[in-house]
C-alpha cells in the first residue's frame, strides 16, 4: 500500500481457516485521510461471509525523500 499517494482505507476478509477470501477497498481520501462509516466496513464482511477480517490502512508520505533525509 506504500505505492498509494492517498489514504486507502482496506478489509481483508479471511474464513474459518483464515485462508484470504478477499480484499475490499472501502475508501479512498486525501492526502492526509480517509473517511468510512461502520456500515462501509462491515457491509463486505457480511455480505462474503467472512469468518473474520483485518481492517488495513496506509499513510502516504508527500514527499519521496526517505525518512532519513527528513529528520536531519
Amino acid at each position: 500500500m506504500k505505492l498509494f499517494n492517498q489514504e486507502v482505507l482496506r478489509v481483508i476478509l479471511l474464513d474459518t481457516r483464515q485462508r484470504l477470501i478477499t480484499i475490499i477497498n472501502v475508501t479512498k481520501g486525501g492526502l492526509n485521510e480517509s473517511l468510512a462509516y461502520p456500515r462501509d466496513i462491515f457491509r463486505p464482511v457480511i455480505v462474503h461471509s467472512a469468518y473474520s477480517f483485518i481492517l488495513v490502512h496506509n499513510h502516504p508520505r508527500v514527499t519521496r525523500v526517505p525518512a532519513k533525509l527528513i529528520s536531519a
